[in-house]
């Protein structure tokens, strides 16, 4: 990943994302298309927007012989820094970004090969083994 940028890798390691990053990576912060710039459009940015993954409380694990990490996202303006969701890195390489409203939490099952995040009134899971996004309201 050409703009991928790590900073104090021998304490806390901050990955920040352009929106060229985005477009390479899969996610679910479009209208339901990533193949497009409708993230853009959906969260009101322009291509100078960063986001910004810092290592979450969870520890890493393995699944399928592979190393998933979960990482905090946010968005950084010259202001301040909102919650967006979750960024998920698969051998220390960002692979998905999760956005969900007002994250509460997000937890690997290894066995079954998905991630799970939960926020306010919406569950969406992730599936590993073909990056599919499965969302589910609870209002």
């Amino acid at each position: 990943m050409i703009h991928l940028k790590k900073f104090n890798e021998s304490s806390d390691q901050e990955i920040t994302l352009t929106m060229n990053d985005v477009r390479g990576l899969k996610h679910n912060l479009g209208y339901r298309s990533n193949t497009d710039d409708s993230f853009l459009k959906n969260y009101r940015w322009t291509e100078d927007q960063l986001l910004v993954a810092t290592p979450a409380y969870s520890k890493p694990q393995e699944w399928d012989g592979k190393q998933v990490q979960i990482y905090d996202l946010y968005t950084k303006s010259e202001r301040y820094s909102s919650e967006l969701g979750y960024a998920i890195l698969i051998d220390g390489k960002v692979e998905y970004l999760l956005g969900i409203y007002e994250p509460h939490g997000c937890s690997l099952n290894a066995k079954r090969g998905v991630i799970t995040a939960h926020g306010h009134e919406e569950i969406i899971k992730l599936w590993l083994d073909d990056g599919e996004f499965e969302e589910e309201h609870t209002r």
